[in-house]
């Protein structure tokens, strides 16, 4: 059917660096790290985001960066179009 590849690499300013024990729950609906402070948000896109990947057999992964940030994955089904 088709193949899991890597999105085109695009980078994202991540200012934050949530602790292992958050990259577990990161996904969860409504959960925001608790050093967001005053950055705006609800808590909704990377569940949006996980669900989307879910659905399309995609997969995400969020990995700290050692000098500091997050390095976020995303993996997508390519399926080869019919001629």
């Amino acid at each position: 059917m088709g193949n899991l590849h890597p999105a085109p690499s695009k980078w994202v300013e991540a200012r934050l660096c949530p602790s292992e024990a958050e990259l577990d729950r990161i996904f969860q609906p409504f959960y925001r790290a608790d050093h967001t402070g005053h950055v705006s948000g609800h808590g909704l896109g990377l569940a949006i985001a996980k669900q989307v990947l879910d659905l399309h057999g995609g997969k995400i992964k969020l990995q700290n960066r050692q000098s500091g940030g997050l390095t976020v994955e995303v993996w997508l089904l390519v399926v080869p179009l019919s001629s």
